[in-house]
């Protein structure tokens, strides 16, 4: 067994480069402090290209996402994907669409590959991959995901097995379900040449305070005895309501605040933590 998988480490992702200049400037100043390891990037958004300000400071990803903004692609060619507008559909649309078989695979595949590319084409060298409102959880978004790294050399991916007390997953089939799920997954893309973190944990709550983000964190950290855990964050700075942000907005202040306190540097220290990048990772 490896070095990383011995020792503990963390990597403190920020999801959602580009969706709005608050997160970007949000992160940029996170990625200045030392408070996060790594970033992931929405290619399709405006703002995406900010993201060579932090380049040689954090880790960068690129988060693929087919529910928010308009495609790197020409909308004509991506007609199961977008809406009148030329916009992806959100998140439920998609979905619905996903379950009735009305998404075409390869049109999946022709933005995943366009927002890679575009990654490159601003002057990123992505390290690994995630995904907007987590579609990498389903098997068709995966697989296409899969082979679209796989061609970019990207082979560092996010997977979701959070730590579970079986106990507690057996009082809820359903959710002990969809964790031995997960926990196959991670093995499969294990198994395909990737790299993967032990555990994944994240912020993500909605009505989030602060004292429940700082109890998650300290919580997170504790009883952990080796292995790297990717924490997902979501900080940035938010002057009212912005649409592409969805139901998650005032949120991200909260976390902004959390990562930027004495109180999150006093748990990581405290923790013993190696802060890492995805680069890091070595199976």
């Amino acid at each position: 067994m490896n070095e990383n998988r011995n020792r503990r480490k963390i990597i403190v992702n920020a999801d959602d480069f580009g969706i709005t200049a608050g997160v970007n400037q949000a992160i940029i100043e996170l990625a200045e402090s030392g408070a996060i390891t790594s970033t992931s990037l929405m290619t399709n958004m405006p703002l995406a290209a900010g993201a060579t300000l932090v380049k040689h400071k954090i880790g960068t990803g690129v988060h693929l996402n087919l529910t928010t903004g308009r495609p790197v692609s020409d909308p004509q060619q991506i007609p199961s994907l977008v809406n009148r507008s030329g916009e992806f559909h959100c998140l439920s649309v998609l979905l619905q669409r996903y379950r009735t078989r009305r998404l075409s695979k390869s049109e999946i595949e022709l933005e995943f590959t366009a927002q890679m590319k575009r990654a490159f084409e601003i002057g990123m060298c992505p390290d690994h991959f995630d995904a907007h409102e987590s579609l990498l959880k389903y098997p068709l978004f995966e697989a296409v995901a899969r082979k679209v790294a796989h061609d970019f050399g990207v082979n560092a991916v996010r997977t979701y097995r959070q730590q579970k007390v079986v106990l507690q997953l057996a009082r809820n089939p359903k959710r002990l379900m969809i964790w031995s799920y997960l926990t196959l997954q991670r093995l499969r893309w294990e198994r395909t040449g990737f790299n993967v973190t032990n555990r994944y944990e994240s912020l993500f709550e909605l009505g989030l305070t602060y004292r429940a983000a700082v109890d998650k964190l300290r919580k997170s950290l504790r009883g952990w005895r080796k292995g790297v855990l990717e924490m997902a964050v979501h900080p940035g700075y938010v002057n009212g309501a912005a649409p592409q942000l969805g139901g998650y907005v005032y949120e991200r202040e909260i976390e902004r605040r959390v990562l930027s306190s004495q109180a999150f540097q006093k748990i990581v220290r405290h923790s013993g933590v190696e802060p890492i990048t995805f680069e890091a990772l070595v199976n």
